[in-house]
């Protein structure tokens, strides 16, 4: 089952309970032509029937659809002698014909063992020569003589008139099979009027006459104010806060009613409705988390700006200067002692000896 389908189910079997006092587990009366098209297609009835009312169920089949089971024809068995059903002439709408056409014995006896497993309704009418037709076994089982759906039924059948004819009946749950998916249906109308009469009911209480008029005639017309802008498909900025403005001016105005005995009553006003921040359009922004981070060096390995390069100054004449001032302007080199001058004193000293 899809999600969008389950969760509109289970708000709809919500709304059965608080209105109607649907509980668990849900009585459900399965006519024969349910139980024909879950075996013909394969399907889980039981499982199915809890998936789709999201509880408890406790199946029932009343004694008239049984009987219509076994009176189903075959076509690989003896006829039966006392069936009064056949394709051109079905007692029961809720099994197409086709289906007729080509039920063979082991889907009968399939058939007849998933009707075992269900609870027995008993309807009454036994005590006939001939079971009536599911739709008048139903109507005389489920509806009450005031009209109502007094037992809390739900109604798992696929007679279309009988479906038509419990729609006019306030709170009925009505399930069927199409091409092998079980569907509830939407709440009818009587059963919706019916709500909404409860729910203004419960909203209303203990105000006086006119100032329930007074609070019914502002919500409606914010009702009817929002479906005619919903219709013509405005949903400007523009039109957005003229629909506002004209909705504080109304409740405003209704704010104020005149009750019982001239005595003006105030209704709250609504809160002012938050404007939505629009997003900008453009290339996102990397987040900021995932970012790697700048590392910080140490002290010591950041450059000086303050300190300046020394240039050695080159020395005057001879080759070696020259070549001493070109390898202190592209590196620093390590000066070289010479020892010239105690040579020099030493011969000098030789020499005059050898004078005298």
């Amino acid at each position: 089952m899809r999600g969008k389908r389950a969760k509109a189910y289970k708000k709809l079997m919500s709304a059965y309970g608080h209105t109607f006092g649907f509980r668990e587990p849900y009585q459900i009366i399965i006519d024969a032509g349910m139980i024909v098209e879950a075996v013909t297609h394969k399907m889980e009835l039981l499982s199915g029937l809890e998936k789709v009312l999201h509880g408890k169920t406790r199946p029932m089949i009343t004694g008239c659809s049984v009987r219509h089971l076994f009176q189903l024809p075959t076509i690989d068995g003896a006829p039966n002698p006392n069936s009064t059903l056949s394709p051109s002439n079905p007692i029961t709408p809720s099994i197409p014909p086709t289906t007729l056409s080509t039920l063979t014995k082991s889907s009968k006896t399939a058939i007849l063992a998933l009707s075992k497993t269900l609870e027995l309704r008993r309807c009454n009418h036994h005590t006939l020569k001939e079971p009536l037709s599911e739709f008048a076994c139903i109507q005389s089982c489920l509806v009450s003589p005031s009209g109502e759906n007094k037992n809390c039924y739900v109604v798992a059948t696929m007679d279309r008139e009988l479906r038509a004819y419990l729609r006019s009946i306030p709170g009925v749950p009505l399930v069927y099979i199409n091409r092998s998916v079980m569907i509830m249906e939407p709440m009818a109308d009587v059963s919706w009027e019916r709500r909404e009469r409860l729910e203004w009911g419960k909203f209303t209480q203990g105000l006086k006459e006119g100032e329930r008029r007074g609070v019914e005639a502002a919500v409606r017309g914010a009702a009817e104010e929002r479906k005619r802008k919903r219709a013509e498909g405005g949903d400007s900025d523009d039109e957005m806060e003229d629909v506002q403005e004209r909705g504080s001016e109304s409740e405003s105005e209704s704010s104020e009613s005149d009750g019982e005995g001239g005595r003006k009553v105030k209704v709250k006003e609504a809160a002012p409705v938050k404007a939505v921040a629009t997003r900008r359009k453009g290339p996102r922004q990397p987040n900021p988390l995932s970012m790697k981070k700048k590392k910080n060096l140490p002290v010591k390995f950041l450059p000086n700006p303050a300190k300046k390069k020394k240039v050695m100054p080159a020395p005057q004449g001879g080759d070696e200067g020259a070549e001493d001032g070109e390898d202190a302007a592209g590196k620093k080199r390590r000066r070289r002692k010479h020892h010239s001058s105690a040579k020099k004193s030493a011969d000098d000293g030789g020499d005059g000896g050898d004078e005298e």
